[in-house]
This record gives structure tokens, sequence and C-alpha cells, in this order.
């Protein structure tokens, strides 16, 4: 993106064509007001997809025009090349990583639950447990505070399990805003490290 503002500013001065000059003075202006959201890092991704949208429109806008003129196709061209190279290289090297730190955990869990859930119409409560529920087919219901199935949870379900972090962190703490503590709602429990998250499944009396 700052290659192409770049470049665009010098062909701005250098082109003939207002079509061109019109379109990267718009899209440049887009571009600089979505900028702040690069300051908040605290936004999710998803949030940045209208500064992503702007600066790929401005720099498509530049790289149509560089590539009317020879010379800066042919740099362009090998450019591209060289990134195109490095971004192979840094995925290859990213995947290798990936799966060499796989740790199975989503299929533990997965297979621990169809062993150990014998009547899969009584439900599985809890965020984790639409990842955990695959293979024993039994109703997996999320639970959120304020938000989705946080009330009464026992009278509206009957839950024969309650999967959650240890301090509900998943749930904006969804169980013990209404007074259920979880470990002494159930008869035993089991643990699985889910990557970073620490996942427990309570079984309830």
């Amino acid at each position: 993106m700052v290659v192409c503002f770049i470049l665009g500013v010098f062909l701005f001065i250098k082109s003939n064509s207002e079509s061109f000059k019109v379109l990267f003075v718009i899209t440049s202006l887009w571009m600089i007001l979505e900028c702040h959201k690069l300051a908040m890092i605290y936004l999710p991704s998803r949030y940045l997809v209208s500064y992503y949208f702007a600066a790929g429109m401005m720099s498509s806008v530049v790289l149509a025009e560089a590539l009317k003129k020879e010379i800066v196709r042919v740099a362009i061209q090998r450019i591209a090349l060289v990134f195109l190279l490095f971004f192979l290289a840094g995925n290859l090297y990213n995947l290798k990583e990936i799966f060499q730190r796989r740790t199975f955990q989503v299929e533990a869990i997965n297979n621990y639950l169809s062993v150990t859930i014998k009547d899969p119409a009584e439900p599985v409560l809890g965020v984790w447990s639409t990842n955990a529920t695959w293979e024993c087919k039994a109703r997996c219901i999320p639970v959120w505070k304020d938000f989705m199935n946080d009330e009464d949870v026992f009278k509206q379900f009957h839950p024969q399990a309650i999967l959650s972090e240890p301090n509900e962190d998943e749930s904006n703490r969804a169980f013990v805003s209404q007074g259920i503590d979880l470990k002494a709602a159930s008869d035993s429990s089991r643990s699985f490290q889910m990557g970073k998250w620490e996942v427990i499944v309570y079984w309830m009396k």
C-alpha cells in the first residue's frame, strides 16, 4: 500500500489521464479516512475490512495506470515475482510449523464424549460444546451471558454435561452470574487443553 501510494503520487504528477487522477484522489482519501483503525489494536480483524478494501482499491488504481508504461510493467512483473516467492516460502514454512504443532485435542475431546455420552437426547451446554460433540451426535447448546440461553439452564435443558473454561471467559461468565457453581453442580469432570484454552467437561449430578 505504501509503495503504491508513493508510485501513485508520482504518476499523478506525470500522468495526463483525468480518470486516473480522480480515482486516485478518491481512493486515497477513503484509505486515509480508514487509516485510524490501524491504531485500534483491540479491534477484531474483521473491523479492518473497510480499510483493506480502500487500500486494495487505491493500489489497484495505481497499478492499472502503472502497467500502461512498458518500463514500469517490466519492473512490476519482476517485483511481483520476488514477492510471490517470498510469500510462497513463508506460507510453506508456516504450514510446516502448524503441521508439527498439532495436538489433536479437538479429536481427543470428541472421542471422549462419543464414548462417555450414552443418551444423545440429553443436551451438552456451553460455547465449547459446538467443537466437542461432532462424534457423539448429542444436541449442543451454546450459552452466553445476557445473549443466549443463560437463564434457568437446568430447568430449560436438563443438561448431562456442561463445557466451560475455568473462569468462564468464553461465555462472559454466564453460569456463575446466575449463581451456578459448576464444580458443585457436577459429580465429576475432565480437563482438556484446547490450544491456549483449558476446557473442562463437567458431568452434572
